[in-house]
């Protein structure tokens, strides 16, 4: 999470952001207003935007890439036992859509390392995905067990919710606030802002390349182990 403290040199922030925003293009009338900008539409950043929905938290999710190429790669596949029991708590119709979408469990139980594909195996490990294997009086620490599912459908059951949740968000309000989830919009820029109600914006580009900005409180980074926003901020 990134927050900016500007209660220090207020004028002259205000008017290094002017300047950026005339150098840009951009307009120096009320901006677009959020409580929280998500960088990243994979599953972190929509799982994210689900529960901060379910806190009534008002936010925008960002995502660089269309919507057909984060839903048209499997990519991952595992979903670990931690995850399971977050999604079973706090999203049930995304845990029972992911249940209802895996395999039966002996098809992918068993894992294997190898140098490739067709390549030497170097090992095999058997994951007790069912407990099947524990000794009678042993029983599992979890009401959950791991999830198996293509990273791409686990994305599409996760936005389903979340586009269902934050258009249920109340309004505050707020002039020029937003919300939603964007595809194709990619982050620029993340700068301190002189409003200390709003003290951080954000410069993205939509897929025209036409630039935009919106104020915020906070700036939650999701956009994955490259992330050019922990780049952007050194």
């Amino acid at each position: 999470m990134i927050r900016y403290n500007v209660q220090t040199s207020r004028i002259l922030l205000n008017a290094k952001s002017r300047l950026i925003a005339v150098e840009r293009g951009l307009s120096t009338a009320i901006a677009e207003r959020t409580n929280i900008i998500i960088i990243g539409g994979g599953p972190t950043g929509l799982l994210l935007s689900n529960l901060l929905s379910s806190y009534n938290q008002q936010h925008v999710l960002l995502e660089a890439r269309s919507e057909d190429q984060v839903m048209s790669h499997p990519q991952a596949h595992y979903i670990n036992l931690r995850s399971m029991e977050i999604l079973r708590h706090c999203v049930p119709r995304v845990y029972s859509g992911v249940l209802k979408g895996m395999a039966p469990a002996d098809t992918w139980e068993n894992f294997r390392f190898g140098t490739s594909v067709l390549g030497r195996q170097l090992g095999k490990v058997r994951n007790d995905v069912e407990g099947k294997h524990y000794a009678q009086n042993e029983s599992h620490p979890s009401p959950c067990r791991v999830g198996h599912l293509a990273q791409n459908k686990f994305c599409r059951l996760l936005l389903e919710e979340a586009r269902e949740r934050i258009a249920s968000l109340p309004l505050s309000g707020i002039d020029g606030q937003l919300k939603g989830i964007f595809f194709q919009n990619r982050v620029k820029s993340i700068s301190p802002h002189e409003d200390a109600k709003f003290p951080v914006t954000v410069v993205y580009a939509n897929e025209d390349a036409v630039e935009k900005q919106i104020h915020c409180n906070f700036v939650v980074a999701c956009d994955g182990s490259r992330s050019q926003t922990r780049q952007q901020m050194g």
